[in-house]
């Protein structure tokens, strides 16, 4: 009597993901491929188990193709020694996908792409108003999670301060300190292991004096002061130094006196004839100045407009820019 042995086929199982590289947050399927190796025909059945080196990621049937599929929700950045261990059936024999023919497999996942974005709480601002800056870091998709880390504010080059991220991902930075100008206002994120840094576009942020209408250490701000009338109906005595006196405040009702608050002074139109209404030739000072000057005891700025060089029955209108943009205009006549 003969006896037939048969044994059980040997197999080989090769590892395969989608998509290789990553990101983190980004599930992966593993796809685990169950062959049987010459002479040995037919369909394995049964499971395979995946590995990530020491660690079990889950267990998946084969399916008729002699291929078993494990979906991983996430991994973390870097590269994972990913095996698949076939456990074989009554026809076919067990096999690694990490030797026996199959080979390793590397999945590689990288740090999440990050964008970020800044804005203010109010733009323009006025000179010593608190203003709030507020970034917040989102995950580029296909990626996911909550990024930690931190923030750095900055103007220009120069960082502002440097805040945590919230849990929700946001940051806010308070300041009051921007001098009157245009600030470039940026966000850095520093990223971490699971996510990368990103920068946000550029935010200008305006400082500016409060406008017309405010009231400047008890004064009016943002105006021409007497003895020239705001209302323009002002006409002085030709050959007298006119003087062209004004304030402007911050957001505290202060007046400011740093320097640089004025930017240019010029004659800016000459009328035909003059205002009906005269006004007391009362003038505070006979030396013309050769610029706006500060004065402390009177918290204003004030410049003396010669008047020698121009002429009787013209109506005279000027402008004095500030370093902040803005202008105040004034006119008045000559008798």
């Amino acid at each position: 009597m003969l006896t037939q042995v048969v044994n059980q086929a040997p197999t080989s199982t090769a590892i395969s993901s989608s998509p290789n590289p990553a990101v983190t947050g980004q599930s992966v399927t593993f796809t685990a491929t169950v062959s049987p190796l010459p002479p040995g025909g037919g369909t394995p059945t049964g499971s395979v188990t995946f590995t990530d080196g020491a660690t079990t990621l889950g267990t998946a049937g084969l399916n008729g193709s002699g291929q078993a599929m494990l979906t991983v929700p996430s991994l973390s950045p870097g590269s994972h020694s990913i095996a698949g261990q076939y456990s074989g059936d009554s026809n076919f024999g067990s096999s690694s996908s990490a030797g026996g023919g199959g080979g390793g497999f590397t999945q590689t996942v990288n740090r999440a792409s990050t964008t970020t974005t800044v804005n203010s709480s109010v733009n323009a601002s006025i000179l010593n108003q608190p203003v709030t800056f507020t970034a917040h870091v989102s995950v580029v998709s296909p990626g996911s999670g909550s990024p930690t880390g931190s923030v750095a504010f900055q103007d220009g080059s120069t960082v502002l301060g440097t805040v945590a991220l919230s849990a929700a991902g946001s940051a806010t930075f308070t300041t009051s300190s921007l001098v009157v100008n245009a600030h470039s206002i940026t966000a850095a994120y520093s990223g971490d292991s699971n996510f990368s840094g990103s920068t946000s576009a550029t935010l200008i942020q305006r400082v500016q004096y409060e406008p017309a209408g405010t009231t400047c250490d008890g004064n009016a701000g943002h105006q021409i002061l007497q003895p020239i009338n705001s209302d323009g109906t002002s006409v002085f005595k030709l050959g007298r130094p006119v003087p062209a006196m004004f304030r402007v405040c911050d957001f505290l009702g202060n007046s400011v006196g740093t320097p640089g608050v004025v930017q240019n002074f010029f004659l800016t139109q000459i009328i035909s004839g003059t205002v009906t209404q005269t006004v007391e030739d009362n003038v505070d000072s006979m030396t013309p100045d050769t610029a706006f000057r500060w004065d402390p005891t009177n918290q204003q700025w004030i410049f003396n407009i010669a008047t020698k060089g121009l002429s009787t029955n013209k109506t005279y209108v000027y402008a004095i820019t500030l370093n902040d943009g803005t202008m105040i205009g004034f006119q008045f006549g000559l008798k």
